[in-house]
């Protein structure tokens, strides 16, 4: 591979080259190359394959390549190294690597000052990417994204650290993000990383009883990433969620599900009359981010249940 090589796919030069050792990814290390690569920040994946097959990797090798370079096609990350998961990390917490380049990377990092390429940054960045994507794509496809946030009443549902609520704010620009989750100290610690931020709440709320403490018909949507697998009752919280959706609202849901999880939304949603606009498996994507695996007998799914007007 030639240092110049993959220049011919960049879109924007002065911005997007950066770094990477060929030590970082197999078929660097098979190609036998000596040079650095030039990768392009935000270039199509089949580009930078193309490249990578023109450059001289053996067949197959720009497979491997593409794995390795995934978070710089998605998010333009530098000095990407993959590190071993301990086996003691619980899976399905770092988000995925739709391949798309998410709006304001820099500033998901430096929200909470962490450390420039560790592990808790890429984590924040490719949970960045999960938020956006589920912010952003109202069916099945990939192609129709949209700010479908903008200006719109939002409620997450167990927001935990509150950063995915911080970000959703700064990019999506909805009119009122309800950031809620069921423990006061999430919520303390919430209000003291991100006070006095125009549109976005904190509050203490149980996501088996939405209805008392929210009015019918308040939101446009209600998000929950990463949390609903753990619920006690997921039929509860789907009626819970269409009790305070507005018609036309839709439910977001994102996290990894077993087949008995997945029956009971899905009963929820036919006994309620919502329209099932997704229903798509992420696990690849969950994969592809290197940082963590879903389980066998749990599919990680994108889930939008839209209430009918």
């Amino acid at each position: 591979l030639r240092a110049e090589g993959p220049r011919a796919c960049c879109r924007d030069a002065p911005k997007a080259a950066v770094a990477l050792r060929c030590g970082l990814g197999a078929a660097f290390a098979r190609s036998g190359c000596p040079h650095v690569c030039a990768v392009v920040m935000g270039a199509p994946r089949r580009s930078v394959e193309s490249r990578l097959r023109h450059g001289g990797c053996r067949p197959g090798a720009a497979s491997s390549a593409r794995r390795a370079l995934g978070p710089f096609c998605a998010l333009g990350l530098s000095d990407f190294r993959q590190q071993p998961v301990p086996a003691a990390q619980q899976h399905l917490q770092f988000g995925v690597d739709m391949g798309v380049l998410i709006p304001k990377p820099e500033f998901v990092t430096s929200i909470d000052k962490i450390e420039p390429k560790s592990r808790e940054w890429r984590m924040q960045l490719y949970g960045a990417a999960l938020y956006w994507h589920m912010a952003t794509v109202p069916g099945e496809r990939a192609s129709d994204a949209h700010d479908m946030l903008r200006d719109k009443d939002v409620l997450e549902v167990a927001c935990m650290r509150g950063g995915g609520a911080r970000y959703l704010v700064e990019v999506a620009a909805p009119k009122r993000y309800v950031a809620t989750d069921n423990v006061q100290e999430h919520i303390d610690t919430c209000k003291s990383s991100y006070p006095d931020v125009p549109g976005l709440e904190f509050e203490l709320a149980d996501a088996m009883r939405l209805q008392d403490r929210y009015p019918a018909e308040s939101f446009d949507f209600v998000l929950c990433i990463q949390a609903a697998a753990q619920f006690p009752c997921l039929r509860t919280f789907t009626r819970e969620a269409y009790h305070v959706l507005r018609p036309g609202g839709r439910l977001l849901l994102a996290d990894g599900f077993k087949r008995d999880d997945l029956k009971a939304i899905l009963d929820a949603v036919d006994e309620l009359g919502m329209v099932m606009d997704a229903q798509s498996d992420l696990s690849r994507a969950v994969h592809a981010v290197g940082l963590c695996s879903v389980p066998r007998g749990v599919t990680y799914l994108r889930l939008v249940a839209r209430k009918v007007a």
